[in-house]
């Protein structure tokens, strides 16, 4: 596969494995970010957390058998809290920082795979369709889910189409904009974040995301420059899950049977803004409830996180 060109070490693919067997059984797990795909920043001796998300059948069983059997993923604090229904809060998943297994820390979140397929299917919280359109390594899957991470590549490509301020764009500016889909309007970025986060990912995952997006580049001459119907662009808009209001569904409408540029550069301007608001509060309400349940490794993880961009040029 080519993500494993990407991995730093192939024994890290093997600590994860084993490291997700010593659990309960999950339905899905995935890995994403630096601790699983090479990004610039990083040397080949640094070893980042190794970020996983798992889709469990019921988060409670599922917690309550970890505790019997892998009670150090847990502090005291978050032992306690983790089956609370604050846990349900907002997205309905709960992340565990800083778990030590052999020589990897791990960063684990878990939800209930239900929750996850019908917040991906709705695009209500654009949390796991934002993290889905770009890369990630699948170890444990399902046909569903397998079925819907390539529509929400689709939706990806057809959101960040539309966003393009030009008709005629390259590659790189299409993955930067769909790389930006998840992140824009994030408290993180006011000083939380690696500056050149985008970027330096971008630099070496060029070639997964041509994996991932090549069938839109097929037609092409050059492979490399894509151009864009606007109208056409317009028409994907309204097959896109996301629960527009009834101002914004009118909006595309009109811009439809009247492709005004005065019109479409606001309806553009709307649906930023859409996605600045629902990252805003999505993270928000997850950093509320991490701290609330967590609170001691929260403000690690934070101070981590700033002390990142602080030594970030």
């Amino acid at each position: 596969m080519l993500e494993w060109i990407y991995c730093f070490k192939k024994e890290r693919f093997y600590e994860t494995k084993n490291f997700i067997n010593k659990r309960p059984k999950c339905d899905i797990a995935f890995g994403y970010g630096s601790g699983v795909f090479a990004q610039k920043g990083y040397t080949s001796t640094d070893t980042p957390q190794i970020d996983l998300i798992l889709g469990v059948e019921d988060f409670n069983a599922w917690h309550q058998e970890n505790i019997k059997n892998n009670p150090g993923d847990y502090s005291d604090t978050l032992r306690k809290n983790i089956t609370s229904p604050l846990a349900k809060l907002g997205v309905p998943i709960v992340y565990q920082n800083y778990i030590q297994d052999q020589n990897y820390q791990f960063k684990v979140g878990t939800i209930e795979t239900k929750a996850m397929l019908n917040d991906i299917k709705t695009y209500s919280s654009n949390f796991f369709n934002g993290r889905l359109q770009k890369p990630v390594y699948l170890i444990q899957s399902t046909p569903e889910f397998d079925k819907l991470i390539e529509r929400n590549h689709d939706w990806g490509y057809e959101l960040a189409t539309f966003l393009m301020s030009s008709d005629i764009y390259t590659k790189t500016q299409l993955y930067q904009t769909i790389y930006k889909l998840s992140y824009i309007g994030q408290l993180r970025n006011l000083g939380f974040e690696d500056k050149n986060k985008c970027k330096n990912t971008l630099d070496n995952q060029q070639e997964l995301f041509d994996n991932m997006y090549a069938k839109y580049f097929a037609g092409t001459t050059s492979g490399y420059y894509l151009t864009r119907d606007i109208k056409d662009s317009l028409v994907q808009l309204l097959d896109l899950p996301i629960p527009y209001s009834k101002e914004t569904q009118k909006l595309i409408k009109d811009c439809i049977w009247n492709p005004d540029e005065r019109k479409i550069l606001y309806l553009r301007k709307m649906l930023i803004d859409y996605l600045k608001q629902m990252n805003r509060d999505t993270e928000a309400i997850l950093a509320v409830k991490q701290l609330l349940l967590d609170p001691k490794t929260s403000l690690t993880y934070t101070l981590n996180k700033r002390k990142k961009y602080l030594n970030s040029k």
